[in-house]
C-alpha cells in the first residue's frame, strides 16, 4: 500500500501523507485531494487549523452532523404541566365550528 492509499481510520493513523499546495492572493488553499480523501473531508465540512509554539500548523476536519443522526440528542418528555402538542391541537379542532374549517 502507497503512503496516500487508506484502507481504515486505523490505517491513516499510522500514514503520514504529504502535499503541497499554493496561497491564493485572498488568503486561501485548496487542500489537496490526497489529504481530502485521506481525512475523509467533504463539502460542507469545517476546517480547524491549530498553530502549534513550533510552527508546525495542524488540520482538522469537523464533521458535520446530519439532522437524521441527531434524532433522539434530546429529551422527548414534555416538562411537568405542559401538554403534549397533539393534545392542543386534538382540542383547538374540537372547538372550530363548521363554519371554521376551509
Amino acid at each position: 500500500m502507497s503512503d496516500k492509499e487508506t484502507t481504515g481510520k486505523s490505517e491513516r493513523s499510522k500514514q503520514v501523507t504529504t502535499a503541497t499546495a499554493k496561497l491564493s492572493s485572498k488568503g486561501q488553499v485548496t487542500v489537496p485531494v490526497e489529504i481530502r480523501r485521506a481525512l475523509e473531508a467533504k463539502e460542507g465540512d469545517e476546517v480547524q487549523f491549530t498553530l502549534r509554539e513550533d510552527g508546525v500548523v495542524t488540520m482538522q476536519v469537523l464533521k458535520r452532523k446530519k439532522l437524521s443522526q441527531l434524532f433522539g440528542a434530546l429529551a422527548t418528555q414534555p416538562e411537568p404541566g405542559r401538554e403534549d402538542f397533539s393534545e392542543i391541537r386534538r382540542q383547538a379542532l374540537e372547538s372550530m365550528t363548521d363554519e371554521d374549517t376551509i
